[in-house]
């Protein structure tokens, strides 16, 4: 009897151990589990309406920011998320993952609009740039263009963070790119100022070893200054700064020239360069630099100018003359040349030709197998007269001795010494023709048909 007592024990024992491995929620739990998930599931509906609103895919625009639907995702996000935090157990962790995916979306709403935000900031800077570069403004275009170019750098970082390739493209097209653009387009009159600034401090410390290479640079970008405005603003800045140079002449040479006859309007100097001590040629006025002419045949004046009995016809006689430099201050022989004087009506250098077919025309374009002939149209002489233009003027091969012509692509086309160009190949090269010292370049395209 005992032993049946025993084991009847046992078995009662083994049934509550069973049994404690159910959970029994109270009725308060399941009200609570409930409610959860409603608000885990009013949650995940802002999140789609967010998710709609920040993606070019559905209905967003990049242009305004879903300040109400993120607002909305948030606060039901963190009702959600604070009742499921009242929870325990696995019912807690699988909706907090559910969560999780909520609070991902948000993140990325807050990225896209703090993408608006910076974009703005493009365009609010672009605006004072373009103001300023159109009122001729060049100091203030230049600290509206370096805030411009920090701001790109900056918000770039925000642009690129922004959810979806074709949400993002968008967002760089309408913000970054125009903002970029802008920037590019006052690169060179910002360039312009800067470099004019930097030189103005330089020549006033007495230093002018850079002059000629930001100068040359300054010259080269006046051209891409659009804005007329600003265009004569810059360049009022520059002969400003350009005033303050005042080079020492540290070196004369003698430069390669001859005097034409018939020409009145002859300036000796120019049989003269001047250099300073760093090497660089001068553009100078000499006479305004203390220099005189004097020479042996009484033609030219101490200005350089011709006297009033040669005004009207120039030069007649074909002779040498020995032109002297003179330092006025000394009186002393600065340099010393001996010049021909040439007739003035022979031809200097050629300006203008073309090539022509066989029926004498000027083609578009070269075709293999076809022969061209070149043919010089305009030629000037040293007396200035164009030759060429007028009716029954014209210039042949003939009156250009010693000319010469080549092909940069003899696989293109050949060309012989007498201007014959010979189409061998489709492709392009250019036919460079030289006489007296000075060359020109035709670039031709050769087709096959």
């Amino acid at each position: 009897m005992e032993k049946k007592m025993s084991k009847a024990v046992q078995i009662i024992a083994a049934t509550t151990v069973a049994t404690s491995g159910f959970v029994a929620f109270s009725p308060v739990q399941t009200e609570a589990a409930t409610s959860a998930e409603t608000l885990v599931k009013k949650s995940e509906e802002s999140k789609v309406a967010l998710m709609r609103a920040i993606s070019v895919d559905y209905s967003a625009s990049v242009k305004i920011q879903p300040i109400k639907e993120y607002n909305k995702a948030k606060d039901d996000y963190l009702a959600a998320k604070k009742a499921v935090n009242q929870l325990s157990g696995k019912q807690k962790q699988i909706l907090s993952a559910r969560l999780d995916v909520v609070k991902q979306w948000l993140d990325r709403g807050a990225g896209y609009i703090d993408a608006i935000s910076s974009g703005k900031k493009l365009i609010t800077l672009q605006a004072a740039l373009q103001k300023h570069l159109k009122a001729g403004n060049p100091k203030e275009a230049t600290e509206a263009y370096h805030k411009l170019s920090n701001e790109i750098n900056k918000q770039a970082k925000i642009l690129y963070r922004v959810h979806g390739k074709s949400t993002r493209q968008a967002m760089l097209e309408y913000y970054k790119v125009p903002a970029e653009e802008a920037k590019e387009k006052a690169r060179f009159p910002v360039s312009i100022h800067i470099e004019l600034e930097r030189l103005a401090k330089e020549l006033e410390k007495g230093d002018d070893s850079k002059y000629m290479q930001r100068m040359s640079n300054i010259e080269e970008w006046f051209e891409f200054v659009e804005e007329d405005a600003l265009f004569d603003a810059l360049l009022e800045r520059y002969y400003e700064v350009d005033s303050l140079y005042v080079p020492e002449v540290a070196e004369v040479t003698l430069a390669n020239v001859v005097i034409p006859t018939d020409a009145n309007d002859l300036d000796i100097f120019l049989a003269f360069l001047f250099f300073d001590k760093h090497g660089n040629e001068l553009d100078i006025d000499p006479y305004k630099y203390g220099y005189i002419i004097k020479d042996d045949k009484g033609y030219f004046k101490e200005d350089g100018t011709l006297v009033d009995a040669y005004v009207k016809t120039g030069l007649t006689k074909f002779e040498k003359v020995k032109i002297e430099l003179i330092d006025a201050k000394t009186k002393k022989v600065v340099k010393e040349a001996n010049l021909d004087v040439i007739d003035g009506n022979k031809l200097y250098y050629l300006d203008q030709g073309n090539l022509t077919d066989e029926s004498g025309k000027d083609p578009e374009n070269l075709i293999v197998g076809k022969t061209y002939q070149f043919k010089p149209t305009l030629a000037v002489t040293y007396n200035g007269k164009e030759i060429g233009n007028d009716p029954g003027e014209s210039v042949s091969l003939a009156d250009l001795p010693g000319i010469t012509f080549s092909s940069t692509n003899e696989k293109v086309f050949t060309v012989s010494p007498t201007g014959k160009v010979t189409a061998v190949g489709a492709g392009e090269a250019s036919l460079i023709v030289s006489w007296n010292g000075y060359e020109l370049d035709y670039y031709y395209e050769v087709k096959a048909k």
